[in-house]
């Protein structure tokens, strides 16, 4: 620990805790002091400030939430904790019992829902195995021992009634596991972690130090996750004050009811506070006090750009920057021209560097982390092998720049000019390079690991032995791109375009998949076999898939493919494969040239499909219009027909004893007036066995299209399609007048069926259509009715069916 001397601990002690110690507004647990208040810094390298009752102990509550979160992740993965807890902000109370009503999640992992939800995620056998896992996690963060206050615990767990509550309605919706009472056990009692200040400077300092704790140098929390926990911190860490806490102070912290307020500053430093006086929104008023402070005089702000008051290396060294001659730690050195400079002897960690000019200066094997090259001329800067983890290179121009073997994890390179910079075994790590451009790019073995490379053009680039396991190449351009010997395990391939030219020789992988969300795995069992990777995405350029998610219209598609082969006759394309999918999904698998512009053709046959869908739905409603129009006629010929014919029934049955000696024809849908042709017997009942099945296909239709009828027709119907059967599966009562008396009393029932025109016509239309089958010919006959009576119709017009 610093002497009392040194500047920063006077700074400390005048302008913050005598600053603030007479604050006495505010609530407070009647348990404890009002008067206890505590300051604590730690620095990534492990120096310590501290001013006031640093040593006071007390319980960490809602300060574990993010941390056991980053456990969960260790324990299972981001994809999948992320299907059991979100991460977004909410304005509701931090206890409220409320899920997210699309997805049934918490809404994060701070809020008490989500906080049970990720401690259910801890591994182990039984409470106490998990618990000691927390404790063991509590310990590589702060360095020391940790107990649990059992009175707190026990009364936590007696009157803990809404977090139970919170725990079922979870479980109903599969967010939990249903172990409620071990899982809310094991939550109390992480809650009841006695820390101290120090405590909590030492878990925002080992999280500002890429999870490495910055005295014992063990690693606490994977470096792949410090991120996701810091990032909530900022987002959610202080209540329904969050988005305040990110404008005015913009450093990610965690408050807790206890009084105790962990803010981590990336790269530099981690602050503890403590003082159980709290505000409305239940934050430390004096935490937010001194943190709003530290972060407007060193310029702390996660967004700054400005020049800060004061310079943290200064009062941390017990110099400024003008005694300090080669050493520049800290510095502000904002639009400087450092141009051609060789700064490898210059101490430049925490520089201020936005918007100077270092184009081809010597930086490398530098330790820069954390440095602020916010809009910077890097162009062919040598920064190899220098350290810029944490550094933000926001807009900065790297074009042309040397990073060989340089470390950019947790870098920011949103928005950086990278054209032509050597990556080469450089560590990128976790890094956001979608939307690059890295054509030309040199990235031989450099470490990709995670890496979101969506939509990044890496034509011609050199990737090879690069390490992108886990790395997301959704929609990457890769042509002409060298991959001989990069490690792929894990990746995702989804739409990523690659052609004959692009190397994937001596392909370290043991499976990709397909599809985002760890989708679509390739192989879908196991693992590859050497050389099968390659083997796979070489055969793969021969190929497009087209993927109609929500099923197809056949005459559409290939109206359009045959447009889409027109267009690109040079391309000898074919439908290699179709693939149904569950869902009424479909998969066509077109065959090109190992040239083809794959890309080009799928969004080409697309938008033919689309064209051609729109004409044939204009085409349908035109002939719906059409045949409204016709099916209204045919009501209106139904309605005087049945006025004029009272007795329908006997009609038919006088028309069916009586056989016809001339046939006249009328149109299909005056059922009403029905005769039977003069049928022949012979060979009749050979011609219902040779057609037997088509037969009783037919009948089936009829069974299942009377089933729309009211219910009197229905079993009307049914009572004659049962006895159609029943003759026509006997031989002995297969006679052709039998079988037409039958068909003409269903076609009967159809005809006075009111009020469900369209079943009734395709039911006749079925039934002529098995009386054609039989070879017992139906036609129509035309009552004599008085012409001047008749309204318009098309009753003169020749039979046919009438298809709506």
């Amino acid at each position: 620990m610093e002497t009392a001397t040194s500047p920063l601990h006077r700074y400390l002690k005048e302008n913050l805790y005598d600053n603030y110690k007479f604050i006495n507004e505010g609530t407070v647990d009647p348990y404890e002091n009002p008067e206890c208040f505590g300051i604590c810094l730690v620095t990534k390298s492990g120096q310590v400030f501290e001013e006031g009752n640093c040593n006071k102990l007390f319980t960490i509550k809602s300060i574990s939430k993010p941390l056991v979160y980053g456990l969960a992740l260790e324990d299972h993965g981001r994809d999948y904790v992320n299907t059991r807890v979100g991460v977004e902000p909410t304005r509701e109370a931090f206890n409220s019992i409320i899920l997210d009503e699309k997805t049934y999640r918490p809404y994060n992992p701070i809020v008490n829902t989500g906080a049970i939800a990720t401690t259910d995620l801890i591994k182990g056998y039984r409470v106490i195995e998990r618990l000691q896992r927390i404790l063991d996690m509590f310990r590589r963060y702060t360095g020391r021992e940790h107990e649990i206050n059992v009175p707190v615990f026990l009364t936590e767990k007696v009157t803990g009634h809404s977090d139970r509550a919170m725990a079922h309605l979870m479980l109903s919706f599969g967010m939990i596991s249903n172990r409620i009472e071990e899982t809310l056990d094991l939550y109390f009692q992480q809650c009841s972690i006695m820390v101290n200040t120090h405590d909590l400077a030492m878990i925002a300092a080992t999280l500002a130090n890429g999870g490495v704790n910055p005295i014992t140098k063990e690693r606490a929390i994977d470096e792949h996750y410090v991120q996701d926990v810091i990032s909530l911190m900022l987002t959610c860490g202080m209540y329904d004050y969050s988005g305040e806490w990110a404008y005015r102070v913009g450093i990610p912290a965690k408050s807790s009811l206890g009084g105790g307020i962990t803010a981590v500053v990336s790269g530099r430093l981690g602050i503890g506070t403590f003082s159980p006086l709290l505000d409305a929104k239940g934050n430390s008023i004096r935490g937010i006090k001194v943190c709003e402070h530290l972060s407007i005089d060193f310029g702390l702000h996660i967004s700054n750009a400005a020049k800060p008051k004061l310079i943290l290396e200064d009062l941390i060294e017990g110099v400024n920057s003008a005694q300090r001659g080669t050493s520049l730690i800290g510095a502000n050195l904002i639009g400087a021209n450092l141009m051609g400079k060789d700064l490898t002897r210059e101490n430049l960690v925490g520089a201020y560097l936005s918007g100077a000019n270092l184009s081809e200066a010597n930086l490398m094997g530098k330790d820069l982390s954390g440095a602020n090259f916010i809009g910077a001329n890097l162009i062919g800067t040598n920064l190899s092998g220098a350290n810029l983890s944490g550094a933000n290179l926001y807009k900065a121009n790297l074009s042309g720049a040397n990073l060989i073997g340089t470390n950019l994890s947790g870098a920011n390179l949103i928005g950086t000019n990278l054209i032509a910079a050597d990556f080469s075994g450089a560590n990128l790590s976790g890094a956001d390079l979608s939307g690059f451009d890295l054509s030309g790019v040199k990235v031989s073995g450099a470490n990709l690991t995670g890496v979101n490379l969506t939509g990044v053009n890496l034509s011609g680039a050199n990737l090879s032995g690069a390490n992108l396991s886990g790395a997301n190449l959704s929609k990457t351009q890769a042509i002409e791109t060298d991959f001989t010997g990069a490690k792929f395990t894990g990746a995702c391939l989804e739409d990523w375009n690659i052609n004959s030219a692009t190397k994937l020789n001596d392909i370290d992988c043991q499976y990709v998949y397909l599809r985002k969300d760890k989708q679509e795995p390739r192989p879908s069992s196991g693992k590859f076999a050497p050389g099968e990777f390659t083997k796979l995405f070489q055969k793969a350029l021969e190929t497009v898939d087209l993927i109609f998610a929500d099923g197809i219209d056949w005459k559409a598609f290939f109206q359009s493919f045959q447009e889409l082969r027109r267009q690109y006759d040079d391309e000898n394309l074919s439908i290699q494969a179709i693939e149904k999918k569950s869902g009424g999904a479909f998969v066509i698998r077109l065959e090109v040239s190992a040239e083809a512009d794959k890309v080009a053709i799928e969004s080409k046959v697309k938008a033919l499909y689309q064209t051609e869908l729109q004409a044939i739905e204009t085409q349908y409603l035109l002939k719906l219009q059409a045949q409204e129009t016709l099916i209204s006629k045919f009501e209106r010929d139904l309605e005087y027909e049945r006025q004029t014919n009272t007795n329908l029934l006997g009609v038919v049955k006088t028309m069916a004893e009586k056989e016809p000696t001339h046939k006249t024809t009328i149109h299909a849908n005056n059922v009403g007036f029905v005769q039977s042709g003069s049928g022949t017997v012979s060979n009749f009942s050979q011609n219902i066995g040779q057609n037997f099945d088509e037969i009783t296909k037919i009948i089936s239709s009829l069974r299942d299209l009377a089933q729309e009828f009211p219910e009197a027709q229905r079993e009307e119907a049914l009572v004659h399609l049962d006895d159609l059967q029943e003759d026509i599966s006997k031989p002995e009562k297969r006679k052709p007048e039998r079988i037409k008396t039958r068909i003409i009393a269903l076609l009967t029932v159809a005809s006075t069926v009111a009020g469900g025109i369209a079943v009734a016509t395709d039911f006749s239309n079925n039934a002529l259509e098995l009386a054609e089958k039989l070879k017992v010919p139906i036609v129509f006959s035309q009552p004599q009715q008085p012409t001047q009576q008749l309204p318009p119709s098309t009753l003169n017009q020749p039979s046919k069916h009438f298809n709506p």
